[in-house]
């Protein structure tokens, strides 16, 4: 609800001299819901940092709150640039699970 809060926290997020877990810790106190205003920033973050496996973890989490065809799409074309193959199949997995349509 504090704005200088959610700029403290967008500006820990998209740093890339942060530790990734830290930047992931950031990224997931974004909502949607709450703040739609954050998917710009959020999906522009996804596609330059792809092979950042924590910080796309937590971007894709927080966009798949409020999931819909056109986010799901935009996430896997991101993610079929992603080098290490588990990881992109890990996340796939976790969207799935967040839309109810889970691969095993």
């Amino acid at each position: 609800d504090d704005p200088a809060a959610g700029d403290l926290l967008q500006r820990i997020a998209t740093d890339p001299e942060e530790e990734p877990g830290v930047r992931a810790k950031a990224i997931g106190r974004f909502s949607l819901k709450d703040q739609p205003a954050a998917e710009p920033w959020l999906t522009d973050l996804l596609s330059r940092e792809i092979d950042n496996p924590l910080v796309v973890r937590a971007v894709v989490e927080v966009l798949m709150t409020q999931p819909s065809a056109q986010r799901a799409a935009f996430i896997r074309e991101q993610l079929n640039r992603m080098a290490d193959a588990q990881m992109r199949e890990v996340i796939l997995y976790r969207m799935g699970v967040a839309t109810g349509t889970e691969r095993l």
